[in-house]
């Protein structure tokens, strides 16, 4: 009898898990998009994203602007993304660079 009531809760526990994980993972990309959204002040803009984006510094996004997924803008130099825009996957946007005039990089 003991060994049935485990089989039962492992699989009633797989099917909960096999049914909520789909549910729970939307919502945390829900989150994350809508967190990004607020940081590049695109709220009220079209703007798509897929996960996972890294960015960093001063980033500004015009408006209908698309970021596929593994995209990394390094923004501490600014960078500043147009109207209409769509960046492909796997993408390094960067606007820093390393100073020349010294001898040790």
């Amino acid at each position: 009898m003991k060994s049935l009531m485990g089989l039962w809760l492992r699989s009633w526990v797989r099917r909960c898990i096999h049914w909520s994980a789909p549910l729970i993972i939307e919502e945390i990309e829900k989150y994350q998009l809508e967190r990004l959204r607020r940081r590049l002040g695109v709220e009220d803009k079209e703007f798509f994203a897929q996960w996972p984006i890294t960015l960093t510094g001063e980033v500004m996004v015009g408006e209908r602007v698309s970021i596929a997924a593994y995209t990394h803008i390094w923004g501490e130099g600014g960078v500043s993304i147009g109207n209409r825009v769509m960046i492909g996957s796997h993408v390094a946007i960067i606007s820093i660079t390393h100073n020349y005039a010294i001898r040790i990089m």
